[in-house]
């Protein structure tokens, strides 16, 4: 299914049969428990950015209210049983407060959110929020370097699998993709939605060849099968490509 009409007109690209129904449930379920508190809703991840994959992608979701205390918390315990239905995923609670006060924290989450939704109910409390690039410059060095780190380690524990290494190349690799996304849009300003565009462009900022990058990514939607023995090779070359992206990130 192409398109699904979720609320009042809005679309979905590629849910599965049944995901609006849930979503309108969900709505729902959060208006009657929250009322006035409820500021809206939204649908952010690879649902908002057209990149959902039947079956194997979560509907992430934003629940906006006044204020989250424990109190809000225990509502939605409450009616979560009643309210969440796979694929949709357990919300994230967020008020005008935490957001006003946490841009610098997690500018790069906030850029994806707010450059990526759709809204279901209520108002965008993420519109128009300010990311300053300097927090956001230091955010993505934080990030590639972790990155860097988390893949050497997970190398060492692999034991040399070849399944458990393309399970950790997929699960890298997707990480960067809102890691590209900060890149692009600190060096252009520009919001860019196609992964494939997004390796290219950061290649060419840092020098690098996307033809690695562009393996695993095909290689993780299942158009390439990486030959018996290569997988190590592949691995490698990778983070070496991560090893340079650490080493000129400061360069962003």
């Amino acid at each position: 299914m192409s398109k699904e009409t979720i609320l009042e007109g809005v679309q979905l690209p590629n849910v599965e049969a049944g995901v609006p129904e849930k979503l309108a449930r969900f709505v729902d379920k959060v208006k009657a428990a929250y009322a006035e508190r409820l500021l809206g809703v939204l649908v952010y991840g690879s649902a908002a950015r057209g990149a959902y994959v039947p079956k194997r992608s979560n509907v992430n979701l934003v629940v906006a209210l006044e204020r989250v205390g424990p109190a809000e918390l225990a509502e939605y315990r409450k009616i979560r049983a009643a309210a969440e239905r796979p694929p949709l995923a357990t919300p994230l609670f967020l008020d005008p407060t935490y957001v006003r006060y946490s841009t610098d924290t997690f500018p790069l989450e906030f850029l994806d959110i707010r450059s990526f939704n759709i809204l279901l109910s209520g108002h965008n409390i993420l519109e128009g929020i300010n990311i300053d690039p300097k927090h956001l410059r230091l955010e993505l060095e934080r990030e590639i370097k972790g990155k860097l780190l988390l893949a050497r380690q997970a190398y060492l524990e692999s034991d040399g699998d070849e399944g458990r290494l393309l399970s950790i190349l997929s699960r890298s690799f997707n990480s960067l993709r809102v890691i590209f996304f900060g890149i692009v849009y600190l060096r252009e300003k520009r919001v860019v939605r196609d992964v494939g565009d997004l390796v290219k462009r950061v290649c060419e900022h840092f020098g690098l060849d996307p033809t690695v990058l562009l393996e695993i990514g095909r290689a993780r939607a299942g158009e390439i099968k990486v030959s018996k023995g290569e997988m190590e090779k592949l691995f490698f070359d990778y983070l070496e490509e991560l090893d340079r992206m650490a080493d000129k990130v400061d360069t962003i």
